[in-house]
């Protein structure tokens, strides 16, 4: 959407509907495990971004893309949030009961 921070990107490939990009390095909020793919992950992670539920208690930008992984055999579903660029190397610890991780990503 316009007026949201996304990292920077190439086109691999577009085709009628959607592109494949390669992202360059960002870092990205998380939340692994069977919540991840429902709306108690998502609000885990707007409450950390969004309403500044963190160590810092400080309220960050929405950004793009959001990240979904889907379950496969042995892996668990996650979904990941990309932190604003200006967060990206320290960003705010997450609470510790939250079920918000901290990663480095690229894609």
């Amino acid at each position: 959407p316009e007026g949201l921070e996304t990292p920077a990107y190439s086109v691999e490939a577009s085709r009628n509907t959607y592109e494949i990009r390669k992202y360059e390095r960002f870092s990205v909020c998380q939340v692994t495990g069977a919540p991840a793919s429902g709306p108690s992950g998502f609000q885990s992670l707007a409450g950390y971004i969004l309403r500044g539920q963190n160590k810092a208690e400080q309220q960050m930008a929405m950004t793009t893309p959001v990240l979904m992984r889907a379950t496969g055999e042995g892996e668990r579903a996650s979904m990941a949030f990309v932190l604003p660029r200006e967060y990206a190397q320290a960003p705010p610890p997450p609470l510790d009961d939250s079920g918000v991780t901290l990663r480095d990503d690229s894609g």
